[in-house]
C-alpha cells in the first residue's frame, strides 16, 4: 500500500476540507503559496457521483502541486463507497477520506456525515467497502462502472491531464482515512475511535466539537487528547507499516498553536481550516517549522501580495468553473480584503463585480492609488 500518512515527517500539518471553500482553485492557491503536508477536497456525495453529476466531477479536479491530495466523500451506502473508491483511484488521487463529521441537517438526517457516529456498524461497513473497492481496482481495474460513469471518468481524466496532472498507468493501493467529530450530542470519543479502529483506517482526524455544537463554542482539545491516547495504545508494539496516524482539527491559529496542541495532546498533527481564509500563505514556513518549531512564525503577506493573490485566485477559479459562476468568489474576496486602508471601500465595489475585467479594473485603480 502507498500509505503516504506514514511517510510524512511529524507533526503532519495539512489543509482541512471545508464545504463550499476548498474547491480546486482554493486548493491550488494554498499549494502555490505554501507547502501543506496533505490537502483534502471539500466533501462530495457518493450518490451524486453514482449518477455521474457534472458538477461533482468538476469538484474532483485538482492540480499536481496539491499532492498528496485526498478526495473526501460522504454518504450512507457501503456499495456506493465501493464504486466511488474506484472512481477516486482512476482519477489519480493519493487517498480517499470518508466524511463522518459533517453536521448539516440535510446530511445527518440521512445517517451520513456525523450521523454515522450513531451507527458504528454502518461506519465500519463503509470503510471496509471503500478498501475492498480499491483492492479490487488494483487487481482488475474498474469493476463497477456504468457506461455513463466510465465516460465521465475519461472526460475528467482528460481535464486533469490538460492542467498538468500526472496520472500513473500503474494501479496501486491508496489509503482510506476518516474525518469525524468527538461525538453526536455528547462526547463519546474513546468508544467511537475504538469502533473505527476495528476497520483499520490509515488515518483518523477528529474535529473537537460534537455534531450538536456545529461550529459554535471552542474546539475541545482535551477530548481530542483522549482519542489520541486510544490510537497510541492501539499502535503500541505494532510495526510502523501498521500504525494508524491521528490528527486533531478545530481552532488551530498558527505554528505556535500547533506546537502547543501537539505537545499537549499527543496527536500526530493537525488540519488547519479557517485560518487559511484569505491567507493561502499559512503553510509557507512549514518546512522551517519542521526543522525549528520554536523559532518559526507564520508568514505575513503585505497588501500588494494579497491583492495579487486575489487576482490570481479569481483567474484560476474562472479557468476551472467559468466566469458565469464568479459569484462564488465573493466570499473569498472579502477575506483577502481585510486589514488595510480603503479595504472596506474596495470590498464594497468588488462584491458588485460580475466579470474578470471588472475585478482587474478595480484592483488596477486601487494599486494606482497606493502608488501615489
Amino acid at each position: 500500500m502507498q500509505n503516504f500518512w506514514q511517510q510524512i515527517p511529524k507533526p503532519i500539518v495539512g489543509l482541512a476540507p471545508m464545504d463550499g471553500i476548498t474547491d480546486a482553485a482554493y486548493r491550488y492557491m494554498v499549494a502555490s503559496k505554501g507547502e501543506p503536508d496533505v490537502i483534502i477536497t471539500e466533501f462530495i456525495s457518493v450518490d451524486g457521483l453514482e449518477h455521474a453529476a457534472d458538477k461533482l466531477f468538476l469538484d474532483l479536479l485538482y492540480h499536481e502541486n496539491e499532492r498528496p491530495i485526498l478526495a473526501q466523500v460522504f454518504g450512507n451506502q457501503p456499495e456506493l463507497f465501493y464504486l466511488v473508491a474506484q472512481i477516486v483511484c482512476e482519477l489519480g488521487f493519493n487517498g480517499l477520506d470518508i466524511n463522518m463529521g459533517c453536521p448539516a441537517k440535510s446530511v445527518v438526517h440521512r445517517g451520513a456525515g456525523a450521523g454515522l457516529i450513531n451507527s458504528p456498524d454502518l461506519a465500519k461497513e463503509i470503510i471496509v467497502a471503500a478498501k475492498k473497492g480499491i483492492a479490487d481496482w488494483v487487481k482488475s481495474g474498474p469493476t463497477a462502472f456504468s457506461e455513463k460513469i466510465l465516460n465521465k471518468v475519461k472526460d475528467t481524466q482528460e481535464k486533469l491531464r490538460l492542467i498538468g496532472v500526472k496520472l500513473s498507468v500503474k494501479r496501486s493501493m491508496i489509503p482510506v482515512s476518516v474525518k469525524t467529530r468527538i461525538g453526536y450530542d455528547s462526547i463519546v470519543i474513546e468508544d467511537w475511535i475504538n469502533e473505527l479502529l476495528l476497520a483499520l483506517p490509515a488515518n483518523i482526524t477528529v474535529h473537537g466539537r460534537t455534531l450538536k455544537q456545529m461550529y459554535t463554542g471552542v474546539s475541545n482539545w482535551e477530548a481530542i487528547k483522549l482519542g489520541a491516547k486510544v490510537v497510541a495504545d492501539y499502535n503500541q508494539g505494532k510495526p510502523e507499516t501498521e500504525k494508524i496516524t491521528f490528527l486533531g482539527n478545530g481552532d488551530v491559529q498558527n505554528f505556535s498553536d500547533i506546537s502547543a496542541k501537539v505537545a499537549e495532546t499527543g496527536v500526530d498533527g493537525v488540519l488547519v481550516g479557517r485560518e487559511t481564509f484569505g491567507n493561502p500563505w499559512f503553510f509557507k514556513n512549514l518546512p522551517q517549522f519542521k526543522a525549528d518549531p520554536e523559532q518559526t512564525v507564520n508568514y505575513q503577506a503585505d497588501i500588494s501580495e494579497k491583492l495579487q493573490a486575489l487576482l490570481e485566485h479569481t483567474r484560476k477559479f474562472i479557468e476551472i468553473k467559468g466566469e458565469q459562476n464568479l459569484l462564488q468568489m465573493r466570499k473569498h474576496w472579502v477575506h483577502y480584503l481585510k486589514g488595510f486602508v480603503n479595504a472596506a471601500q474596495l470590498r464594497r465595489q468588488l462584491v458588485q463585480a460580475s466579470s474578470l475585467a471588472e475585478v482587474e479594473n478595480l484592483l488596477s485603480i486601487h494599486f494606482n492609488t497606493l502608488d501615489k
